[in-house]
């Protein structure tokens, strides 16, 4: 199989926030860059009380219901 074969568009990057998960975005943006494709960034927060009130006022309540 060439590389010239294959087609990506979307790559999800799933972090840590960690030092070792900057080799990671690194190696998803060079691919991003070859291949043309957009990076998704998905990182999880543990539930933590008083945290929606806190992200809802910064990106919208509508947004973070959505």
């Amino acid at each position: 199989m060439e590389l010239s074969d294959i087609k990506i568009n979307k790559i999800l990057y799933a972090t840590d926030l960690s030092d070792g998960a900057r080799y990671a975005f690194a190696y998803a943006t060079s691919l991003a860059n070859t291949y043309g494709a957009h990076i998704v960034i998905l990182h999880v927060m543990t539930d933590t009380p008083g945290l929606d009130a806190n992200v809802s006022g910064y990106i919208g309540e509508e947004r973070w219901q959505g």
